[in-house]
């Protein structure tokens, strides 16, 4: 029995220390490994923690050139951890990425491009105008002659089976930031409307319907008055429910508002002053629920911040 027993102890001993060995790895480490699999251009480890595997350079429908490109693009790609905050099921970590101004790489290309389309369609001279145009952004990359752009941006995390895994709906703006915006800058050559302002009067108005309207201005005359801000009837718990429905955007909407182009930085600064706040009062409905305490919650600092949020985005119309 003595024998079973050391023998059970034996083995609870090491449990518990496989048990310490499998310490959960964090957001931000997690982060720095996807962005460094980005630079490499590393398709397993894009496929692990970015779930894709489309950058692999030897697929068959990419040529050489346009594998060498690819490579130029993150050659000189650089990152920076700003700051990083893990809650019980989602972590966010902000980062800076620096490269050289890929958008004007690219309008560069497409000018020498143009330039010589022109020309031959008048000498009556044949050419391979993807190849020629490969080769020219290949030697605009590796010129050395582009300035820095530092972009930020916002890798969150979602919690599965005790590792943390990078949300689908910040990617986009991630690898944006990470190619010195070349979105803006390819809009403006196809003579899109800027999408800048059109994603950011689309949060200004989520803002104020669903989030503000809908839901913390509501609640906050339920906890003072009873009623809605208008007066009616008002269910509280449908409100936080429809409430916590519109707050599912915020992270996506955060992660593309901190990764506008600098020409926006004033409205992405005041931005991430209202979205504190947003932070700062849901947090406040979550906890006092349905109870009402006959003074409300003080939305004097999100009225300020978003009066001047707003002041800026009108400025850009």
């Amino acid at each position: 029995m003595k024998r079973y027993i050391a023998f059970l102890l034996a083995a609870m001993m090491l449990l518990s220390l496989a048990a310490c060995g499998t310490k959960r790895e964090s957001a931000e480490s997690v982060a720095e490994k996807a962005i460094q699999a980005a630079q490499k251009l590393d398709a397993e480890q894009m496929q692990k923690y970015w779930g894709s595997s489309d950058v692999e350079l030897d697929d068959a429908d990419m040529s050489t050139l346009d594998a060498e490109c690819l490579k130029a693009m993150f050659k000189n790609l650089s990152y920076e951890i700003v700051s990083s905050e893990e809650k019980e099921n989602s972590a966010s970590v902000n980062v800076k990425f620096t490269n050289i101004d890929i958008g004007k790489a690219f309008a560069d290309t497409l000018a020498t491009a143009f330039a010589k389309v022109f020309e031959t369609a008048f000498s009556g001279e044949t050419f391979d105008e993807e190849t020629f145009i490969s080769e020219e952004l290949l030697k605009n990359l590796t010129s050395g002659n582009y300035d820095k752009v530092t972009k930020e941006a916002a890798m969150t995390f979602k919690l599965e089976n005790d590792q943390w895994v990078l949300n689908e709906d910040c990617k986009e703006a991630v690898f944006n930031a990470m190619l010195a915006d070349l979105d803006s800058a390819a809009s403006t050559l196809s003579g899109e409307d800027d999408p800048n302002k059109e994603l950011i009067s689309e949060v200004r108005n989520w803002a104020v319907d669903d989030i503000w309207n809908d839901g913390i201005c509501d609640m906050q005359w339920y906890y003072a008055n009873g009623t809605s801000s208008t007066g009616e009837t008002l269910d509280p718990e449908f409100t936080i429910k429809q409430l916590a429905k519109a707050m599912e955007k915020k992270a996506d909407y955060d992660s593309k508002m901190a990764a506008l182009p600098s020409e926006y930085s004033e409205i992405s600064e005041l931005w991430t002053k209202v979205s504190e706040q947003i932070d700062v009062l849901y947090a406040e409905i979550q906890k006092q629920g349905t109870e009402r305490n006959g003074d409300g919650i003080d939305t004097g600092l999100y009225n300020q911040y978003f009066g001047a949020f707003d002041d800026a985005v009108n400025e850009l119309k």
